[in-house]
C-alpha cells in the first residue's frame, strides 16, 4: 500500500492547484488562495485536518468540494509526488479528488 504523507513539501509539490477539474470550482479556488495561509501554520506546528485542505487528494481522499468538474483531464502526470510515488501503477491511478487516496 503506498501512503502519500500530507506535509509541506507535498503540499508544495501538489499539481492540483493547476488542474482542469478544479480550475473552475469556486470552493477549490477559495481553498487554494488559503494554501499559503495553511502553510504558514503548520510551520509553526498547527496540523489543519488535511480533508479541509484542497489539493494532495492522493494522500488525503476525496474532496468535500462538490462543484469540480470531472469532464475536464487531471493534472496527475505533470506532478513529481505522482513520479516519486509511482502513483501510475497504483489505484485509483487520477482522479484522487473523486475517487479516494491512492492504495
Amino acid at each position: 500500500m503506498t501512503e502519500i504523507e500530507f506535509n509541506i513539501e507535498n503540499l508544495q509539490k501538489c499539481q492540483c492547484p493547476k488542474c482542469m477539474v478544479q480550475d473552475k470550482s469556486e470552493c477549490a479556488q477559495k481553498g487554494f488562495k488559503m494554501l499559503p495561509q495553511i502553510i504558514e501554520e503548520m510551520n509553526k506546528g498547527n496540523m489543519p485536518n488535511p480533508k479541509e485542505i484542497p489539493g494532495i487528494y492522493c494522500a488525503t481522499g476525496t474532496t468535500l468540494c462538490k462543484d469540480l468538474n470531472y469532464d475536464e483531464t487531471c493534472n496527475c502526470i505533470n506532478c513529481q509526488i505522482y513520479f516519486e510515488n509511482k502513483l501510475n501503477e497504483k489505484e485509483p491511478g487520477q482522479y484522487y479528488c473523486q475517487n479516494g487516496k491512492t492504495e
